[in-house]
């Protein structure tokens, strides 16, 4: 009756991040995470902007995550892009 072990994927949305195709970060991780039965997601922002389109694709990627039942937790993020985290309410899944 041991609890099964955390199944961890990791991937990161620098240089996936535009607004020509805003559904893509939703699909990109959605079919990684589908295959993958990952039960935790690190989701790496080095180098990603703060602005509405980072946003926008974060929040897809929080959506295909909690649709495949994976917790989602993002790392690497500047200053301004934390603050907009947080001002926006994605600071719950901010990993130090």
């Amino acid at each position: 009756m041991g609890l099964a072990a955390a199944r961890t994927i990791a991937f990161s949305l620098a240089g996936t991040v535009d607004g020509a195709d805003p559904a893509a970060p939703y699909t990109r991780i959605s079919l990684l995470l589908g295959t993958s039965g990952a039960t935790l997601a690190l989701c790496d922002l080095s180098g990603v902007q703060a602005d509405a389109i980072t946003l926008d694709a974060l929040a897809r990627v929080r959506l295909a995550a909690r649709r495949h039942g994976c917790r989602l937790r993002l790392r690497g993020a500047s200053n301004d892009l934390v603050e907009l985290l947080t001002y926006t309410g994605f600071d719950e899944v901010v990993a130090d």
